[in-house]
């Protein structure tokens, strides 16, 4: 296996098995496979040491939305998601917003069987002011944009 560093990222490759790279960061691992119709198997580590993972082939998808304001009480996002360019906004302007990240589970039919909100980060512009784990299900378990625009 060759490995090299670039940055804080460390890349491996790997002479044989499914995975012709893999990247490794201080709380995620990347790994892309030798297919080239698969698409990459990605993994986030939080701070407790669970893993979340986004791996379509899994039926595993990590998804993140982005909102101007949070109930930390509720453990729920207050109005509509943001778009790209609100976001990008409020990083500029030194403004507060929140990063949510989901973990959807889709069944063998590519039908959503899961969706659970896992980490909530609350940034100042570019810095990352609080986060905090959760394990909330989102009922009924579809898609969590389809949830939270309802």
């Amino acid at each position: 296996m060759v490995s090299r560093k670039h940055g804080e990222t460390v890349w491996e490759h790997p002479a044989d098995g499914p995975w012709r790279a893999i990247t490794r960061t201080a709380d995620s691992v990347t790994y892309y496979p030798r297919q080239p119709n698969r698409h990459p198997r990605f993994e986030l580590t939080l701070p407790s040491g669970t893993v979340l993972i986004d791996d379509l082939h899994a039926g595993l998808v990590l998804r993140h939305e982005y909102y101007g304001s949070f109930d930390w009480d509720l453990l729920v996002p207050k109005g509509k998601p943001l778009g790209d360019r609100a976001t990008m906004k409020r990083q500029l302007c030194r403004a507060t917003w929140f990063r949510l990240s989901f973990q959807e589970r889709y069944d063998q039919s590519d039908r959503p069987a899961s969706a659970r909100l896992r980490f909530v980060e609350q940034f100042l512009g570019q810095e990352l002011i609080r986060t905090q784990e959760v394990d909330a299900e989102l009922h009924p378990p579809t898609a969590a944009r389809d949830i939270l625009r309802s």
